[in-house]
């Protein structure tokens, strides 16, 4: 499907850029690198040079980080090299005596770097624009910020996305347990967290018949997911009782404590945007674990016995996260984010694009990829 609409993208992209200028600097990008990214980078790319692109490794789908080294210079860090401090300095250090940066993530991997608390001052970087809630949150909890942040995470171009990356989950968790001679269909089911992807994920599971329960820590978003119609148990009780449990919000969801409750044979799936949903650290002092089969690891104690799928990692990127077109909304919103920090003079602080510009991407998004006279997807 992403071949055939690679084309309309281009041609979205280069329709909300004609007129945008290219800046003398360099432009670092991390972020996943997945199939519908092709376009996307070309595009970034209109603005300067970019001088790397930083993979991160649970979600590097590897036809197109070839494809990305023909054009690119890509980084392939280990996880404990991106969460590292010390890495993602001497990934700009010897670029910003003499270069404007510019920097695109996902994560918030760089917040840290960014904090005035570690001392460090880094000159000549314009900004970052940051696309998830994880790292929204991450860049959030800074005070005095030195330096623009352009978040799109909390745009509503973004909720399009985010309400499919449920379903797109439950797609690559349904055909793993098919693996174990396991069906979908009337399983009891907890998601942790009822933000947009948890929200979207309730959704699709009560589509497929299956019994949903919530639990998340804002008791506001608890009495929502109730007036929905879905059980909102506490977190202990729930745990015991169900047969599979998504973590949905983008920081630790479970403790080690935690575990002890969960009921025996039930299956821990990430739906998080990052790489920690579940604490794993020192795990294998608590639990045995074995490998049953491709991604899918069962751990035990006298306690209970519990499944991990995927160790713990995103669970949709197995599939490169097929959620369609709808994603060309949010790269668009970082397009025009990094073009706001080129030509604007945009003050340090956490900020995002204006509605008005968020309702011009729109409508252009509808020109290129919804088909007037049907009102459905246009592929060609």
């Amino acid at each position: 499907m992403i071949s055939l609409v690679e084309s309309i993208y281009e041609r979205y992209f280069s329709d909300i850029m004609f007129d945008a200028k290219r800046f003398d600097g360099k432009i670092i990008i991390l972020s996943h690198i997945l199939p519908n990214q092709l376009a996307f980078f070309n595009a970034i790319a209109k603005f300067g040079e970019v001088e790397k692109i930083i993979a991160i490794p649970y979600s590097t789908h590897n036809p197109t980080l070839q494809k990305l080294q023909d054009n690119f210079q890509v980084i392939t860090p280990s996880l404990d090299e991106l969460l590292s401090v010390r890495f993602l300095f001497e990934q700009i250090n010897s670029l910003i005596k003499h270069n404007k940066i510019v920097i695109h993530e996902v994560g918030g991997y760089f917040a840290k770097l960014f904090d005035p608390k570690n001392n460090i001052y880094l000159e000549n970087i314009l900004g970052v624009i940051e696309d998830t809630e994880s790292g929204h949150c991450s860049y959030e909890s800074i005070d005095n910020l030195a330096y623009p942040i352009i978040s799109v995470a909390r745009s509503q171009l973004k909720n399009p996305e985010d309400a499919l990356v449920g379903g797109s989950c439950l797609f690559s968790t349904e055909k793993l347990i098919r693996k174990l001679g396991l069906r979908l269909e009337g399983k009891r089911t907890l998601i942790l967290g009822f933000g947009k992807i948890g929200r979207g994920l309730a959704y699709a599971l009560q589509r497929r018949s299956c019994a949903v329960a919530i639990y998340d820590t804002n008791p506001i978003k608890r009495i929502q997911a109730l007036s929905e119609g879905f059980s909102i148990p506490e977190k202990k009780q729930a745990l015991q009782e169900v047969d599979l449990i998504f973590g949905a919000t983008g920081k630790y969801s479970l403790q080690l404590t935690d575990y002890r409750h969960i009921k025996k044979g039930a299956m821990l799936i990430s739906c998080s945007s990052k790489d920690f949903e579940f604490q794993l650290t020192d795990i294998d002092q608590h639990y045995q674990i074995n490998n049953i089969a491709e991604n899918i690891q069962r751990l035990h104690n006298e306690i209970n016995h519990f499944y991990l799928l995927r160790k713990g990692l995103p669970i949709n990127f197995i599939d490169q996260s097929a959620i369609g077109p709808v994603i060309a909304l949010t790269q668009a919103e970082i397009l025009y984010a990094m073009r706001m920090l080129l030509e604007d003079n945009i003050s340090p602080g956490l900020t995002q694009i204006t509605d008005i510009k968020k309702d011009y991407l729109a409508k252009k998004w509808l020109d290129h990829f919804c088909a007037k006279e049907t009102g459905h997807y246009l592929y060609e």
